[in-house]
């Protein structure tokens, strides 16, 4: 009786016939499926340029020196001499001078640091060159002492140390490194230079920081009934409990009508050790109280959200980086109309999560994925609950989520990228499990998840051209666009909410200094209505962003 009457007020109230019209109403006014939707919005992480390693440890012992050469002996820790016979051949049966050995110690060099040892140099130590034999010494570049130049971080010096004592560096080691190094919550590596003082190796790394950062965004990409403009802002402080830690605070609000919509997550992320480890937690609560339509009925709808995990970099390099996580969640949802509950969802999860990014093909390919298992606990709810969000929904599930995308030039200032989702499930799930299509990602031109499912998929395809020449006045960088969607998702058992959607169209993108970026974007509906207004018109979406 309770989910007929709901039905039949959600169904009054939008002017709509079907029963998945009054699903997709409550799901727009589920501060759960809100939730999802944010967390789901947020992008892939990308590949930061870090500083090239500089090396200020030059090759030596050829000054004023003229040597006949019938034999090179290169004395080498890591190499035989072997190795180096294609670089040594040639000099053999000559007369050296400074030059020559200044090219020949360049060369040897070069066979190190092209097979990883990025500080190696050669050099000729005073010797009597007997029977014509000529020694060179290979420093493969070892570090006996790290400084870490600008504001002391003990955990960034933690970090670095990991490289003292451990022989000749190998990039990679190198690289991995530094990147952590970079990781760490405000720091960032400005600068990192090899010298050699007295036969000992050190690494000097310059540093800034910063304690605090502030982003705020305005769009309209909210519905008629919960929005549809929005306001998200974050605030992250650093080193506040200690080195290494942050706390940030997201929230999301419609600031026109301030009581349809309050969601704040705070979370807290600690390293666990030097080795980029990561331990953070988190809580959500999000309140929606939907207006326009809906306003007279009271629509009110509470989530509260724990979740607690632990990040590993599995590989860090200025080529490649992917990230492991495994996380705990749990999520608490109830939804009333005139007082009377409708949904009442208890979901507890645990997944495990790859993310990344990789240059491929000339561009750039970013992604992450998860295996999630809904847990059986006691509480959680069970098909057949009158109040579940989904009437053949069960938390107890496993499915699996995807999402990449690749970015690269095609011309001077033009570019592609391609982007994909996807998801598969064991059985039929709740309202915040299911993969939703429709919003900024896929399905541009509709609302947010105006279909929802256990399954499907989902691409989209963007050329941008930047404007060369574009900069007048403020406006230092523009960037024009235009873009086809597609996505498609179905249930599990018939249920409510599935379908296609297909959009196309473009927009503008500008930057205002290092801080103001904005997009306005025009996207039309493509094959289906959308909900909100009955029809296929041209959706003009905006969104503007400062951070400091």
């Amino acid at each position: 009786m309770v989910t007929l009457r709901a039905g039949f007020i959600l169904l009054t109230a939008g002017g709509l016939a079907a029963p998945g019209a009054a699903q997709v109403i409550l799901d727009r006014a589920d501060p759960a499926v809100i939730e999802r939707d944010l967390r789901r919005a947020e992008d892939a992480p990308s590949l930061p340029a870090r500083p090239q390693p500089r090396t200020e440890a030059e090759n030596t012992g050829y000054a004023a020196v003229s040597v006949t050469a019938g034999a090179i002996i290169v004395e080498s820790s890591v190499f035989s001499n072997d190795v180096f016979a294609p670089i040594v051949a040639p000099y053999l049966g000559r007369t050296l001078g400074a030059d020559e050995l200044r090219e020949l110690l360049s060369q040897v060099a070069a066979v190190a640091r092209g097979r990883g040892y990025l500080f190696a140099t050669a050099s000729i130590e005073p010797q009597a060159v007997t029977a014509g034999v000529l020694r060179i010494t290979l420093d493969e570049g070892r570090v006996d002492a790290v400084r870490s130049l600008g504001k002391p971080n003990a955990k960034v010096d933690g970090i670095l140390r990991q490289l003292v004592g451990k022989g000749p560096i190998r990039r990679a080691d190198f690289e991995r490194t530094l990147l952590l190094a970079g990781d760490v919550a405000g720091v960032r590596v400005a600068d990192a230079r090899y010298v050699r003082q007295d036969g000992f190796g050190i690494l000097l790394v310059t540093l800034t920081e910063d304690r605090s950062a502030f982003v705020v965004q305005v769009d309209n990409r909210g519905t008629d009934i919960v929005g549809p403009v929005r306001a998200t802002a974050l605030a992250s402080l650093r080193d506040v409990a200690g080195e290494g830690d942050e706390v940030s605070l997201l929230v999301a609000n419609t600031p026109f009508d301030p009581s349809e919509l309050v969601f704040a997550q705070l979370r807290y992320a600690a390293p666990l050790d030097d080795r980029g480890n990561l331990l953070w937690s988190s809580v959500a609560f999000g309140h929606v109280r939907p207006g326009a339509s809906l306003s007279s009925f009271d629509v009110k709808g509470d989530s509260v959200s724990l979740a607690t995990g632990v990040t590993h970099p599995l590989i860090r390099s200025r080529g490649t980086s992917l990230w492991g996580t495994i996380e705990f969640r749990g999520l608490w949802l109830d939804q009333d109309i005139l007082g009377v509950p409708v949904r009442r969802d208890r979901v507890v999860t645990l997944s495990a999560q790859l993310e990344g990014a990789t240059r491929l093909g000339g561009g750039i390919l970013r992604g992450n994925g998860a295996i999630v298992a809904g847990l059986p606990f006691r509480e959680v709810t069970r098909q057949g609950d009158p109040l579940a969000s989904r009437g053949d929904g069960d938390a107890r599930f496993g499915r699996l989520e995807l999402y990449g995308d690749w970015t690269r030039d095609l011309a001077p200032d033009v570019s592609i990228r391609l982007a994909g989702t996807g998801q598969v499930a064991t059985r039929p799930l709740l309202a915040s499990q299911e993969l939703g299509i429709g919003g900024p990602l896929f399905g541009r031109a509709y609302d947010y998840s105006e279909r929802n499912g256990e399954n499907g998929v989902a691409g989209a395809v963007e050329v941008r051209l930047d404007v060369p020449g574009a900069a007048m006045g403020p406006i230092q960088r523009v960037q024009l666009y235009s873009f086809a969607d597609a996505g498609y998702v179905d249930n599990a058992r018939r249920g409510l909410g599935g379908g296609d959607l297909y959009s196309a169209g473009g927009g503008l993108r500008f930057g205002i200094g290092r801080n103001l970026n904005g997009e306005a974007e025009l996207a039309a509906p493509i094959g289906a209505d959308r909900l909100s207004t009955g029809n296929r018109n041209p959706r003009l979406s905006f969104r503007v962003s400062a951070s400091w």
